[in-house]
């Protein structure tokens, strides 16, 4: 039995290698789900981050949105490869306006793909 992964078996056939324990490239790079996570730190003051997935080539928006359902910033309005991502609210508006405190929503859309969470502003 190889002790290293990637090497060949005892038996001297080069062409057996072993197997690397179901390590992928592609599967540690490329997330195989949308997923939008909870933003931290939440609550937050004055910036706090949010973190997503996309699996596939597509067009991402993340608006953030007020308790009254208003969108005060579009914070990502983009095409996207398939990848991690990370991006900073800072609390301001489409103005570059503090906000105030209070419970804000942010909203990933995709093309197949819809989430919503709840974010904590703090001052």
């Amino acid at each position: 039995y190889p002790g290293n992964c990637g090497d060949t078996t005892g038996d001297g056939n080069v062409d057996t290698i072993c197997n690397c324990a179901g390590l992928s490239i592609n599967e540690s790079i490329i997330p195989q789900s949308y997923t939008l996570s909870q933003n931290y730190p939440n609550p937050f003051n004055p910036i706090t981050y949010i973190n997503y997935s996309v699996p596939n080539y597509d067009f991402i928006t993340i608006d953030i949105i007020n308790i009254s359902g208003q969108i005060i910033k579009t914070i990502v309005q983009s095409s996207h490869q398939p990848g991690n991502y990370e991006i900073m609210w800072d609390g301001t508006n489409y103005y570059g306006i503090s906000v105030p405190s209070g419970i804000y929503f942010y909203k990933m859309d995709a093309d197949e793909f819809v989430s919503v969470k709840k974010l904590v502003l703090l001052k």
